[in-house]
């Protein structure tokens, strides 16, 4: 939908079709709608890895960034792209400008600029000598995980003070009472931290062990070590008592009926049910003074994320969030990077 711009030039605007703000530049690709604001195609481009036109679905290799007024067909553009600008990491996404207003709102939104009011060094050549310049002359961080995770660019990133830091990691953020950002969870085991749950699920699974009875139960347990495993499938499920078996982590059931059966047709036992009580009694006599203790190595995923979320939720509702206080005491020290209309 068009519109004329309020401001005194009579800017010609539109209404863009994925974040329906009011935008004054807009994406041309081969299939020729024009439908999507500069913004929009950059996010979906860069964050997303996603290249299709949201209306025909057609794969659109080279996108060009023009002014609303411009409508110079999209094979014209192609014949005269070497006179655009091309976007910083136009391999990956395929972006031409075709004016110097364009890629300079590119740069703005994306560039290493110190988000400090007043502070000489304004731009830098790398995201590591920004965060070197904001710790070491203002005091002031990113978070790392929301850096490596988070789908924005660089200008829309917070920055922290160290208590307002260790807050956004331990609760999240809120808008409201609509969560933002995740708290960042950690794994126990090894102490890394990740952006949200589905990052530490992915670690955990890869580099840990998890009961596949408990999985089954939508109860993801998941151990440090083979051993704390194995000691939890004896302790809690029902494993079978033979050498041979015992070190299989997937020789474990969740009924009894499930291993007599097993002991019936791979151990060739007669009587299994009657002989089963001896053999299990027999072997944890035999481990009661090597057993390991194992709850050290036990990690219950399930409920670690339930008491996060609900430390999380009891913050934002009852101390309102202590990043968002303590905000407003160096809010205007900021210049404002936010991109104004996302």
């Amino acid at each position: 939908m068009l519109q004329q711009s309020s401001s005194s030039q009579d800017i010609l605007t539109f209404i863009c079709l994925i974040c329906s703000k009011e935008k004054e530049l807009v994406a041309v690709g081969e299939c020729e709608h024009r439908s999507v604001c500069s913004y929009c195609t950059m996010k979906s481009r860069l964050h997303y890895d996603y290249k299709k036109c949201p209306i025909c679905l057609k794969l659109l290799d080279i996108i060009f960034i023009c002014e609303l007024n411009d409508k110079t067909p999209y094979k014209t553009l192609v014949s005269k792209k070497d006179e655009f600008y091309q976007d910083e990491e136009f391999e990956k996404c395929g972006i031409y400008y075709t004016t110097i207003e364009g890629k300079e709102e590119a740069l703005k939104l994306r560039g290493y600029n110190c988000p400090i009011k007043n502070c000489y060094s304004k731009s830098f050549e790398s995201m590591d000598s920004l965060s070197k310049h904001l710790n070491k002359k203002h005091k002031k961080f990113y978070c790392q995980y929301c850096l490596e995770q988070n789908k924005l660019f660089i200008s829309q990133m917070k920055i922290y003070n160290k208590s307002n830091l260790n807050a956004h990691i331990k609760y999240g953020e809120y808008d409201g009472n609509q969560l933002v950002c995740p708290p960042h969870p950690s794994c126990p085991f090894d102490n890394n931290t990740f952006y949200d749950e589905e990052q530490l699920f992915k670690h955990m699974n890869s580099d840990h062990f998890i009961c596949q009875i408990c999985r089954d139960k939508k109860n993801y347990i998941f151990f440090s070590e083979l051993q704390n495993l194995l000691a939890h499938h004896k302790s809690n499920h029902y494993c079978c008592p033979y050498e041979e078996c015992l070190a299989d982590i997937y020789v474990v059931y969740k009924k009894e009926e499930e291993l007599i059966s097993h002991l019936i047709t791979k151990h060739k036992i007669q009587n299994a049910s009657e002989r089963l009580n001896k053999l299990i009694f027999d072997k944890k006599k035999e481990d009661e003074n090597k057993e390991l203790h194992h709850e050290n190595g036990e990690f219950n995923f399930t409920e670690y994320i339930k008491d996060l979320k609900e430390q999380s939720e009891y913050h934002n509702k009852n101390e309102q969030y202590a990043f968002n206080n303590s905000n407003e005491q160096y809010y205007d020290e900021y210049e404002d990077y936010n991109y104004n209309h996302n």
